[in-house]
């Protein structure tokens, strides 16, 4: 194929988007792109749902948390670059709302030793959480 057929762009959230390139990682035995994953998560997000999706960038940046000298920068560069605001203030309408036993929270997670990818999941309401 040609080179610049590759850099064709095939989605475009507004927040990430994806080329031809990209969208070859969902080959058989290649390494997943996590922009694919995040834009899969843009068109899942959605305002009413109680079902939250997580960008990857937040597991990796979480990561950082551990660092006490940079907490505080770190939470902030998180909020920023997963978008987190969208999210804001919407727990508390769940909690009120009677669909409050079906919020789940996913959360994508990257194990960089074996290159595989996880998803986290965490029932809000039944306190509990799968891999």
């Amino acid at each position: 194929m040609d080179p610049k057929a590759w850099s064709e762009l095939l989605f475009d959230t507004g927040a990430v988007a994806i080329n031809r390139h990209h969208f070859g990682s969902l080959a058989p035995k290649s390494p997943l792109f996590n922009d694919v994953i995040n834009v899969m998560i843009e068109y899942l997000y959605n305002t009413t749902s109680t079902k939250w999706f997580i960008p990857t960038y937040f597991w990796s940046e979480s990561a950082k948390l551990f660092r006490p000298s940079d907490h505080m920068t770190s939470s902030a560069r998180t909020h920023k670059l997963c978008r987190l605001a969208r999210f804001n203030g919407r727990l508390k309408d769940c909690i009120d709302n009677e669909y409050t036993t079906f919020l789940k929270v996913y959360i994508s997670m990257h194990d960089d030793v074996i290159g595989h990818w996880y998803l986290l999941v965490c029932d809000i309401f039944h306190k509990k959480t799968e891999i």
